[in-house]
């Protein structure tokens, strides 16, 4: 399944196996900017996927798409991005 903004784009799998952990996967392509913003911006989004994934349901695998709008948010703005996408879909549970 496929969530997307004008900020970011998430590819979402179900897994069909018993494992119950959730996998990430960063793409950042170099539109986005050079490698220390590139860099910055996969940090930001590995810190809101680690501090939020016990709100997603077990068996998924996550692909985080970076635009280049999402070099230029800071990091409220993009966690209420992520997650709001997230949240519409019915993948996260609780509060944001």
């Amino acid at each position: 399944m496929k969530l997307e903004n004008k900020s970011i784009k998430i590819l979402v799998y179900k897994r069909n196996d018993e494992l119950t952990t959730i996998r990430l996967g960063l793409v950042t392509p170099r539109r986005v900017g050079k490698a220390v913003v590139r860099n910055r911006t996969k940090r930001r989004l590995r810190e809101i996927f680690r501090l939020n994934r016990h709100f997603l349901k077990p068996g998924l695998d996550l692909v985080f798409v970076s635009k280049v709008v999402t070099a230029l948010l800071d990091y409220s703005s993009l966690k209420r991005n992520v997650l709001g996408l997230l949240k519409d879909s019915g993948f996260c549970i609780g509060p944001e």
